[in-house]
């Protein structure tokens, strides 16, 4: 058996996940987590569990599940959320969401982010529904990370009421 494998989760399948994925949100101190706040993302991620077209990509190392990235399509986001592709005129129902890319840090690599990625962006082109993927990082956050996987930053007074909030587009 491989040392590493990625998972892609749907419906039922991130159901039987969601509680390890909440615990990866909360052992990793990250940007848009609240660090230990268990009832937080469990009441965060359990809309993945009943929106249409929800993913979870999921990183394992053996049996271990070391890195996660979550997607939905962007109408069921928070309404903030939602209000910074309004102000660019996208169309909302054809922009599809992906949440932090989660990695335990001795797993914290490009090469695994990219494989997360990549399952996501494959997953989701195959529904023909969508025609971009919308994120949000801090403006610091890997910035040629994202610029060399395709994305486009949006201007960060468009993006956020803060000032290190960026948000970033790519073509499905």
């Amino acid at each position: 058996m491989p040392r590493f494998s990625i998972s892609l989760l749907v419906e039922n399948a991130i159901n039987e996940q969601i509680n390890t994925i909440i615990e990866l949100y909360t052992d990793i101190s990250h940007e848009h987590t609240t660090k230990g706040n268990h009832s937080y993302e469990h009441k965060r991620l359990r809309k993945f569990l009943k929106t249409k077209d929800a993913i979870a990509v999921i990183l394992k190392d053996q049996q271990r599940v070391i890195g996660v990235l979550m997607g939905l399509p962007l109408r069921y986001e928070d309404e903030d959320l939602i209000k910074i592709w309004l102000q660019r005129d996208f169309d909302i129902q054809k922009l599809y969401f992906l949440d932090d890319i989660l990695l335990q840090p001795q797993y914290r690599s490009n090469a695994f982010a990219k494989e997360l990625l990549a399952t996501a962006h494959d997953w989701i082109a195959n529904f023909k529904t969508y025609t971009h993927f919308a994120l949000q990082t801090l403006e610091t956050s890997n910035r040629p990370f994202w610029l060399d996987s395709g994305y486009q930053p949006i201007e960060k007074s468009l993006a956020s009421q803060e000032e290190t909030k960026c948000c970033w587009i790519k073509e499905v």
